[in-house]
């Protein structure tokens, strides 16, 4: 869908501008009366205390300089957010209807607006030498709190005072709207959900502000590329590279925006239409493992479901909600009001009340490089790739094996974000992004490399079998070939390594990851949870400890191999049936 088109849908509708601003009228009542919201109401009753205007902490020139010191983000984003959970608290409670709650927003609203930047220092470059002004650098959180003023305006702006209203405006009309045409800025150049959510809040908020097609016309020739190039950064096979975590919030905003433009548009701007934004929809039941575990490879994590985004994809295509833990709708523990609000408006508590078990099959997603076998009592996820991707790690060739609903050989997922964290240089410094942190191997004590120069090829994928090459993604003189195979079996899968090199014999170290503590038996075979792994050779494991960014404790089972010009490995990881209390056994006859 190209802008001339989009501009010409909203221009033929010209009552689109009031609708836009009433859209959420209707919702308000059904939130009350529906028992089944009583635990959201609940909270934004009791926790008034926690969002106090009087309490905000100043964003001190100090708080400032933390990032450019430091590296670190928390000192400064633990104030910056927590005024941003504030401000969808108190909005929600206007929304509502809740007393005594339009003093305290308008006061976060003015605070807010007298911040220094909407933006975060790491995203500008840092206070004392800014890539970007960072009063006008348009990121995620400033796009995000134009969108929240200007939805405010719309939904309770009778309720604010009129000159409150009046700089609200002025300030998203010079930090954001100002830039936006302007300016070009770091994300532009980035195939990721930056498109998504920068280009979709800033055109919603302008859905919001303006009210007439030749206004808004700029805004769409500027912000509908991005949004076209945030789908086309998806394979036709929608799946998010980025993780369930990523997809919540980019394709959230995603819809968002194509929802708010539908009803601009007199529904005659559809994006949901497009087969691509359907395979992208799908996303999130293609993504799961088992009864509340979803694949989290690269910089994701096992993500609970957004209850409104998952009803409104019901609605749309008759996706049913995949079994995972339901965010309370209404929650605003992310600070960010768009999702927080469409959590609880769009909400379907007939489509979260029947939940869909992921079916057992064999699916591969050759555009991500993502191979998922899920069967009764267990499933596999593997991934090939390259090791340039959004949000990277060097991980070709990973797996992750889950029995019932706990992933026992692993990912670690999202580490903890600072300076460094996305910096090529220092990938092998997070256990999260090198290779040291995954199920994959140490060839001749290289790590693999990063870049998308670095990647794995699928030589064989049927129903129960996987074969990648994946020489490509080490950056090892010498080695010819090292294909990967995994073999589903009955109690779990085999997997099986062969290695070849040139001329000079190289060592081998075989890593596999997980949150069991392992123990080693006399044998050789390591037991970890429900899971036994056991090998072809003599050699013994060593276990390594460590700690994951979350303090967690992970193990890593290390086989050393010493140098030799070919080698082939297999290894067994089996379901070990536990044993029937006696009390179960049938009776003898």
């Amino acid at each position: 869908m190209t802008a001339d088109e989009v501009i010409s849908a909203v221009a033929e509708y010209p009552e689109g501008y009031a609708a836009v601003r009433s859209r959420f009228a209707s919702a308000r009542e059904r939130i009350l009366q529906e028992a089944a919201f009583r635990p959201t109401l609940e909270r934004l009753h009791s926790d008034a205390h926690l969002y106090m205007p009087s309490d905000f902490k100043h964003l001190t020139y100090s708080l400032y300089r933390v990032f450019d010191e430091t590296g670190s983000r928390s000192e400064f984003q633990t104030e910056y957010y927590h005024r941003r959970h504030a401000l969808a608290f108190w909005q929600l409670r206007v929304f509502l209807g809740i007393e005594d709650s339009i003093r305290a927003l308008e006061d976060t609203l003015w605070l807010i607006a007298d911040e220094y930047s909407w933006s975060l220092p790491n995203h500008y470059g840092g206070i004392a030498h800014p890539d970007y002004p960072p009063r006008h650098y348009v990121d995620l959180l400033a796009a995000e709190t134009a969108f929240a003023f200007a939805e405010a305006d719309a939904l309770v702006g009778d309720s604010l005072a009129a000159p409150l209203r009046q700089r609200l405006r002025e300030e998203v009309e010079q930090r954001v709207f100002s830039s936006y045409l302007t300016r070009r800025f770091s994300w532009d150049e980035e195939d990721n959900n930056w498109a998504a959510v920068c280009s979709g809040s800033v055109l919603m908020a302008a859905m919001y502000y303006l009210e007439t097609p030749e206004a808004l016309a700029p805004f769409f020739r500027r912000g509908i590329p991005d949004i076209a190039r945030y789908l086309a950064s998806f394979g036709a096979d929608g799946i998010c590279t980025e993780g369930l975590l990523c997809w919540n919030y980019g394709f959230g905003y995603f819809c968002a925006f194509a929802d708010l433009l539908l009803v601009r548009s007199g529904y005659k701007a559809d994006w949901f239409s497009l087969p691509k934004v359907k395979a992208i929809a799908s996303f999130q039941n293609r993504a799961m493992l088992a009864n509340g575990l979803a694949v989290n490879f690269s910089d994701s994590s096992i993500a609970s479901c957004n209850a409104g985004l998952t009803s409104y994809l019901y609605r749309r295509y008759g996706l049913p909600a995949p079994q995972l833990p339901i965010g309370a709708p209404g929650q605003y523990g992310l600070g960010r009001f768009a999702p927080a609000l469409r959590r609880l408006v769009w909400t379907d508590w007939d489509c979260l009340q029947n939940p869909s078990p992921p079916p057992c099959g064999t699916w591969h997603y050759p555009d991500a490089g993502w191979s998922i076998f899920r069967r009764a009592g267990f499933a596999l996820a593997a991934k090939i790739g390259h090791n340039g991707e959004i949000h990277n790690h060097n991980d070709i060739g990973n797996f992750i094996f889950a029995v019932g609903e706990e992933a026992i050989f692993c990912d670690l997922g999202k580490g903890r974000f600072d300076a460094r964290y996305f910096l090529p240089e220092y990938t092998d410094n997070y256990i999260h992004l090198s290779s040291r942190g995954h199920s994959v191997p140490i060839i001749g004590g290289r790590l693999q490399g990063r870049g998308a120069a670095f990647r794995g090829r699928c030589m064989q994928a049927d129903t129960d079998t996987l074969t990648y090459e994946l020489a490509e993604a080490y950056p090892c003189e010498g080695l010819q070939s090292f294909q990967r195979q995994f073999c589903l079996t009955a109690e779990g899968f085999r997997l099986t390594d062969t290695f070849l090199f040139a001329e000079t014999a190289v060592p081998v170290e075989e890593r596999f990851i997980t949150k069991h503590m392992p123990q080693v038996l006399p044998d050789g075979t390591v037991k970890g949870g429900p899971v036994s792994l056991s090998h072809n050779t003599t050699h013994s494991p060593e276990i390594e400890a460590f700690t994951d960014d979350s303090a967690t404790a992970v193990y890593a089972i290390i086989y050393r191999f010493p140098a030799q010009k070919a080698l082939s490995l297999c290894f067994r990881f089996c379901i070990e049936t536990p044993p029937v209390p006696p009390e179960k056994l049938p009776l003898a006859k």
